[in-house]
């Protein structure tokens, strides 16, 4: 018999204890991206690649800080090539480490590329939860 407050052999599902902030986080995003989902059209994306940054509307200023907000794993980034476009990478946490290019798309301004960027986080948001 054990004299410990709890035996190894019952409490293998108490190894790690939920993380209340972890389980707020994640109903809180998925409910974010259920709103926000709510609010992408055609107009919407036209209004992004006409004016990927500045002041935008009140929908589109939603959806951007909405993808501001996310972790850096889940961000892209602008490389620019020798040839002097532009290509999409997906950042990395890792310190000193190269992020790996996302599809094989170039863009001729930085943007059209923060355009591509949109579309990516888009389809991202979109995929999420099963979409």
């Amino acid at each position: 018999m054990s004299t410990h407050a709890f035996d190894t052999e019952t409490s293998e599902f108490l190894e790690k204890p939920a993380d209340g902030n972890e389980i707020c986080r994640a109903y809180f995003d998925r409910m974010t991206r259920r709103y926000l989902r709510q609010l992408i059209c055609e107009e919407l994306v036209e209004e992004h690649r006409k004016a990927p940054s500045g002041r935008h509307s009140e929908a589109l200023g939603r959806v951007m800080a909405y993808f501001q907000r996310l972790p850096a794993s889940q961000q892209y980034q602008l490389r620019k090539a020798p040839n002097g476009k532009f290509g999409i990478m997906r950042m990395t946490t890792m310190r000193n480490a190269r992020g790996s290019p996302v599809g094989e798309a170039t863009f001729d301004t930085v943007e059209a590329g923060y355009h591509g960027i949109f579309l990516l986080k888009l389809k991202d948001m979109m995929e999420a939860d099963n979409g």
